[in-house]
């Protein structure tokens, strides 16, 4: 779970940086992606008021990662 946590922070960062340079970081197509099957949580995680959900892969370009 602490590594959950550094995720958590640096993407909030990214959220203000981007925010400060006028983008928007779309939080409906963020994921956070672990190698960890146990670790899988059974709810999305929050980040900056936002919920991101938490893969073991997912679809890029129509190729699983």
């Amino acid at each position: 779970m602490e590594m959950l946590s550094v995720v958590v922070l640096a993407r909030e960062v990214m959220n203000h940086k981007a925010k400060s340079l006028g983008l928007q970081v779309n939080w409906m197509k963020t994921k956070i992606q672990t190698t960890d099957a146990s670790f899988l949580p059974s709810s999305p995680v929050s980040v900056a008021g936002y919920y991101v959900e938490v893969v073991e892969y997912f679809t890029y370009h129509g190729v699983n990662i």
